[in-house]
């Protein structure tokens, strides 16, 4: 190992990069970003990155860029970032997800639930994807649910929070997020309920949590892989 090369033997005890399957990452806003970056920490290396938005100067606050990205694409932004600070390489698509073929692992940092049936309508049931994991939040409050896309109870589950369009959402179900404590905290969600399903094969099909609140709430029973 070289001097740059990442070492990941602090971490192996959580999960080895061995362990990490390909990702494809849908929004690379102030979630997907700090996504991203966590994932090329903890070993993975096929991370493909969907958006079709530029970084303005409100995306500075919440996410992973900076004043030198300013009307940048966010995946080229976000690629050079990485590559930067990790050594890792991401693809990118400067595009928004409309229903492409997905295989692998698929997390959706998107802002509308039509944006969520679009990935889902090609997640439901899919045996090349192994875990879908999508992230909800507004202000403070949020949700992440984990889902095993072939397993009935989870497609039961999860469709039950899927089945309404985005002006009928409450204004925590949908898209507001914008402080970088919130932001971290949803994606640190999302990269630990990854690792635990790859490593484990466990997942917490929904996590609730109102930040600054001593309320956790998780409304899914823990699954085993079966």
């Amino acid at each position: 190992m070289s001097d740059h090369e990442m070492n990941f033997s602090q971490q192996r005890h959580f999960i080895s990069p061995d362990d990490t399957k390909p990702v494809h990452l849908l929004g690379a806003g102030s979630v997907g970003s700090h996504v991203a970056s966590m994932l090329a920490r903890i070993g993975v290396t096929g991370l493909t990155v969907w958006d079709d938005d530029s970084v303005d100067s409100h995306n500075i606050g919440p996410s992973l860029y900076g004043k030198d990205d300013f009307g940048l694409y966010k995946v080229d932004a976000l690629a050079a970032i990485i590559k930067r600070d990790t050594g890792v390489t991401i693809k990118t698509e400067r595009k928004k997800y409309t229903g492409e073929p997905m295989r692998g692992t698929v997390i959706s940092c998107v802002d509308t639930m039509e944006a969520r049936q679009t990935v889902w309508k090609k997640v439901r049931k899919n045996p090349f994807v192994d875990i879908f994991i999508d992230t909800r939040v507004a202000d403070e409050f949020f949700q992440v649910f984990s889902v095993q896309p072939c397993r009935e109870s989870d497609i039961v589950y999860y469709e039950h929070f899927l089945a309404y369009r985005s002006d009928e959402t409450a204004p925590q179900m949908c898209g507001r997020h914008s402080i970088i404590y919130v932001s971290s905290m949803v994606a640190a969600e999302a990269a630990t309920s990854l690792a635990k399903f790859w490593k484990f094969g466990r997942t917490n099909l929904h996590i609730e949590r109102l930040c600054g609140s001593e309320t956790f709430i998780n409304t899914g029973e823990t699954n085993e892989a079966g």
